[in-house]
């Protein structure tokens, strides 16, 4: 489900994700992915997420990310995050009662 969502929405565009593990404990999401133009796959790393509902919507706020390319993670904690993603519904239940 989560990464059929990567495949088909978020990174549609950038190349796909191959790899989806989901620590509702540590509150951390790790993604391998293989990004277009990129000759090795890529790990993305969302730490300290919360997910929560308003009305019947469900939103994941991730405030940190971590990538195996240092470019990136800088890219990321200087214009990303925090970020707020609106989760489809199946999802966002998951995550939700997960927590």
């Amino acid at each position: 489900m989560g990464l059929a969502y990567l495949n088909g929405h978020l990174l549609l565009p950038y190349g796909r994700a191959t790899k989806l593990r989901i620590d509702s404990h540590l509150n951390t999401i790790s993604i391998d992915a293989q990004l277009s133009g990129e000759l090795a796959p890529i790990q993305i790393d969302l730490i300290d997420y919360e997910v929560t509902k308003k009305g019947g919507s469900y939103f994941a706020e991730v405030r940190e990310i971590r990538t195996s390319r240092e470019w990136l993670s800088k890219l990321a904690a200087n214009e990303l995050v925090p970020i707020k993603l609106k989760l489809p519904p199946a999802l966002g239940r998951l995550l939700f009662h997960a927590l």
